[in-house]
């Protein structure tokens, strides 16, 4: 059997303060570091790193507008990717089933017109509220919006085996 691994406090207090903790960092484009630079994608993923829920962190180069030149949906594809990565007992769940409510700790994948595919990504911090990192502003908490909500594809959710499951 498996649950959110965010559903107990114990489990999203640690991560929530590491995501807090990187406010004001500004965007730069393949940037992993606090305070200095980061993207969308890096961000969450060093800040998953910092938690010591991911125990390693890879990364490859991507041009600054990988978006706009091809169909795959390469933010979404990082996460799964990193899954052999997570503590033991943890497992990523992916679904673009958005009628289903997103949780607090859940990644959020978005595309934003014109684009045609998933090129960014936040973390859900309650029903309302995300942090995310984005050109121009850097990191930031803010209202997960209609405007979001509407560009919201899919959502890959951070799962706990329990009672040895």
């Amino acid at each position: 059997m498996k649950q959110p691994y965010f559903a107990t406090d114990v489990n999203w207090h640690p991560f929530y303060a590491e995501l807090l903790s990187w406010q004001g960092t500004p965007y730069r484009h393949l940037g992993n570091f606090k305070g200095r630079g980061a993207d969308c994608t890096l961000f969450l993923a060093t800040a998953l790193l910092n938690a010591e829920i991911l125990t390693k962190l890879e990364y490859e180069y991507y041009s600054r507008d990988w978006h706009a030149h091809g169909l795959a949906d390469t933010v979404v594809d990082y996460y799964v990717a990193h899954e052999r990565f997570l503590r033991p007992g943890l497992s990523f769940d992916v679904t673009d089933d958005m009628s289903i409510p997103p949780l607090r700790g859940d990644f959020i994948m978005m595309k934003m017109p014109p684009v045609k595919v998933i090129h960014h990504c936040s973390v859900l911090l309650s029903p309302d509220r995300m942090i995310h990192c984005i050109n121009g502003v850097g990191v930031e908490t803010t209202r997960y919006a209609d405007w979001w909500r509407r560009h919201s594809l899919r959502i890959v959710r951070i799962m706990e085996a329990i009672n040895g499951t």
